[in-house]
């Protein structure tokens, strides 16, 4: 096969939007959102595509390097001695983001800090924030098996590697997170969600999740850090945010940037480091 790349991402767009159209259809603007969601035959159209990157990323590798190549793609869920700053950046940055997201918008003045009618909102009324924080290791764990688990293998597996063969890492991994956020367009639409925010955060995701991959090699990082997002997304409602959590996902990509390069997303310090040492013995 001579285009690898070009062939995993027309599957993996026709796979899923042969099943994601139809929820456009199915959403006229004057349903219940709730009970579209909550739809079985919703639920089951969005699964099948969910599960599009990982079953075109086995098909794609299967042809191109056999058995071998598909152990060797899924055998990054395995890899788990990665330091435990890792683990922590995977699961803890972008939910302490959006909850830095609430004080913000509480130092701006916008009221109700917490978004009203949200996810959060109706949360912290039942269980508050220390049940919360209690819960979320449960949360982050559930939120794995499924979207994380389906997706990360393909963009952050396959076709994140692909795409660095041929631009600096950085820009590789901006580059998927922008083609991501692409590809879930109909969900977007489907479930009435602000098409520029979506992209957005959802671009600058994708290269955060990017550079935990590339600093580890790691698809359980991939996975749990996709995860974390499932958490915000879901019960920290950070898309309810706006702007607010948009320039603060924009201040870590760009932090991010300060400290590691922007050729293969490695730390900087460690490169001044080794040119030091190397000046010193040479």
């Amino acid at each position: 096969m001579r285009h690898p790349l070009a062939t995993y991402l027309v599957l993996v767009f026709v796979i899923a939007w042969l099943f994601w159209v139809p929820l456009v259809l199915l959403y006229d603007g004057g349903s219940d959102l709730q009970s579209l969601r909550g739809s079985q035959l919703v639920i089951v159209l969005q699964t099948l595509g969910v599960a599009a990157p990982l079953s075109s990323a086995i098909v794609v590798t299967g042809l191109t390097r056999g058995k071998r190549g598909v152990r060797r793609l899924l055998g990054g869920l395995k890899r788990w001695r990665v330091g435990l700053w890792w683990y922590a950046a995977a699961c803890l940055l972008i939910p302490v983001l959006t909850v830095l997201g609430i004080g913000v918008r509480r130092t701006l003045g916008v009221a109700p800090a917490v978004p009203e009618g949200s996810a959060l909102a109706a949360m912290l009324a039942d269980i508050g924030w220390i049940g919360l924080v209690l819960t979320f290791p449960l949360q982050l764990v559930v939120q794995c098996f499924g979207s994380p688990l389906l997706e990360e293998p393909g963009w952050r597996g396959f076709a994140l590697p692909h795409v660095r063969k041929r631009i600096p890492a950085a820009w590789a991994a901006l580059l998927v997170g922008a083609i991501w956020g692409l590809w879930q367009v109909p969900l977007f639409l489907a479930l009435d969600e602000n098409l520029t925010i979506s992209l957005g955060l959802i671009t600058m995701h994708g290269f955060f999740l990017g550079w935990l991959y590339l600093n580890t090699s790691s698809l359980l990082i991939a996975v749990l850090g996709h995860a974390s997002l499932g958490v915000a997304n879901n019960s920290l409602s950070l898309p309810d945010q706006g702007v607010v959590q948009i320039v603060l996902t924009l201040a870590l990509c760009m932090l991010i940037l300060a400290f590691f390069r922007i050729s293969d997303l490695r730390p900087r310090l460690g490169s001044t480091s080794s040119k030091a040492r190397q000046r010193v013995s040479g």
